[in-house]
């Protein structure tokens, strides 16, 4: 019994030395910046994952540019977190924003070079797994922003619907209905590519 009393006073002094969410929100509204190391550590996997799906085929450099660029935002907004919200959840709608708007510049870019200019189709490669990837990209690719968003953060993220909720700023009972309709789309596009 005195054995796991020690490890239960070992965790709770481990628990105190590490910040909170919020602790480390309100250092970062005070400006400062050393607040932002533990958040970037704790939130960059999802973050860096969020841009890579949502932006849709970053390169790693990419993918890394845009994750620091919102850390580098949340520094501007700090003083907009309330605590109580899941930081996890306003990360993701920051990081979901972001990549949206890369993803419409890039979109807006290839369209003019595509008047332009008509690259040579290169295979994407072998392998069932790479296939099976492009598929998936191509399915996200065809589903309108709205839904791509709800498929990334619920499907693909695996983030819980208050999370998602909080990261685009709708409503728990919306999030559902667009992950119904998303899933219905999707469906649709399996049997069109299927036939």
């Amino acid at each position: 019994m005195s054995a796991s009393r020690e490890q239960l006073s070992a965790r709770d002094e481990l628990a105190a030395q590490v910040p909170s969410d919020a602790e480390l929100m309100e250092r970062l509204k005070r400006g400062d910046t050393q607040a932002l190391e533990p958040l970037y550590e704790r939130y960059r996997g999802v973050v860096y994952a969020i841009g890579q799906r949502h932006a849709g085929r970053l390169n790693a450099d990419d993918a890394e540019d845009l994750c620091q660029d919102v850390f580098l935002t949340l520094i501007k907004l700090a003083d907009r977190y309330r605590p109580g919200n899941t930081l996890r959840g306003w990360l993701c709608g920051i990081a979901v924003q972001k990549a949206r708007r890369l993803r419409q510049g890039r979109w807006f870019r290839q369209g003019l070079l595509s008047k332009f200019y008509r690259p040579k189709q290169v295979p994407f490669g072998a392998g069932q797994v790479a296939e099976q990837h492009l598929d998936m990209e191509r399915i996200l690719d065809r589903l309108p922003a709205t839904s791509r968003e709800i498929v990334v953060l619920c499907l693909i993220e695996d983030l819980d619907a208050a999370d998602v909720a909080a990261a685009l700023g709708i409503n728990v009972n919306a999030v559902w209905t667009r992950l119904h309709r998303a899933r219905e789309r999707i469906r649709e596009l399996l049997e069109e590519a299927d036939g």
